[in-house]
Order: C-alpha cells, then structure tokens, then sequence
C-alpha cells in the first residue's frame, strides 16, 4: 500500500465507511449513558421473570426438594454405606481371639447397625422421590440389601461365637474375600 503524503488522506484512509452515522454523531456520555441504561433494563427483566417463577405454584416449577438429583444424591450416599459395611465386615473378619478384638467387633457392629437403618432411610426416600422408570430397580436393589444383611449377621454370629472358620467359610462362600487370602 502506498501512503499519502497529504495528512488529511490519511485521515480519510482511516475513517470507517460505512455502517450507521448515528452513534457516531453522539457524544461519549450519551453513549455509556445508553449502554448503562439498557443493562439496567436487560438486569431488571431477569429479576422480574426470577421473581415471577419463584411465587409460581411448585406444580409449575417443580420442587427443589424432589428432584433427580436427590434420588441421585441418595443413591451415592447408599453405596458409600455399603462400602463402609463392607469395609467394616472385612475389618472383623482380620480379628483375633482378644479381649481388645472383642471390643472391636462389638464397636463395628454398632457402627453397621448404624449404616444399616441409614440405607434403610434412603431406600425410604428413594422410593418417594424416584420419577423415572422402574420401580423394580429399586426393589431388587432394596431385597439385595436385605439378602446381604442375614448373611453379614449369620458370619457376626459365628464370629462372636468364636467360630471364625465357619464365619470365613461363609463369607467367602457369599462372594467375600477370605482373611486368610
């Protein structure tokens, strides 16, 4: 490109053809006045329409408190409680004869009769708040828990009889890893 010697060609040059001379003839306040304006009007439009949702019915806006996510929620706290069950049932399957032992089991016992009625709870909630589906997912998960729990208080009842062997045969027979491997 050639540059012109004359400064007001350059000037020229530099201006911007075309688009709307109406901004351009506005002087800077009103400008920001008028973009200030109109993301005053755009924030106001949406407080409104916030307003105007959050005092609608709950039938039209569904509820917080019963939506997938808390079936989701749910469904996460349960499994981390069937871990920890699990965890803890592996935990007194590597206990000895010892007093100190003994004390033990009997805590983590506690401790999963705690998780228990907490599973129990959320199958309770589940089954009001679950939209979607089948509710044979949850009943088959419901009686797979209660299937696991008579066979995790048979082995506590051959642990505290002192009958670890027959405890270690049956968990490994339910699917569970042996102490010994």
């Amino acid at each position: 490109m050639v540059e012109p010697k004359d400064p007001e060609a350059l000037f020229e040059i530099l201006q911007p053809r075309g688009g709307n001379q109406m901004f351009r003839n506005m002087k800077l306040s009103f400008k920001l006045g008028l973009g200030f304006a109109l993301v005053l009007i755009l924030s106001t439009v949406a407080t409104v329409s916030g307003l105007i949702y959050l005092t609608a019915p709950p039938i039209l806006r569904g509820s917080c408190t019963n939506t997938p996510y808390t079936v989701h929620t749910e469904i996460l706290k349960t499994q981390g409680n069937i871990i920890a069950i699990d965890r803890h049932m592996k935990d007194i399957a590597l206990t000895t004869d010892s007093t100190a032992d003994s004390t033990a089991v009997q805590e983590l016992t506690v401790a999963i009769d705690g998780l228990e009625q907490d599973i129990f709870a959320a199958f309770d909630l589940l089954y009001e708040r679950f939209r979607g589906g089948d509710q044979a997912l949850l009943d088959s998960a419901l009686q797979a828990v209660r299937d696991w729990k008579v066979v995790r208080d048979e082995i506590l009842h051959l642990e505290n009889a002192g009958l670890k062997e027959q405890a270690d045969a049956l968990q490994k027979s339910a699917g569970g890893q042996s102490r010994f491997s």
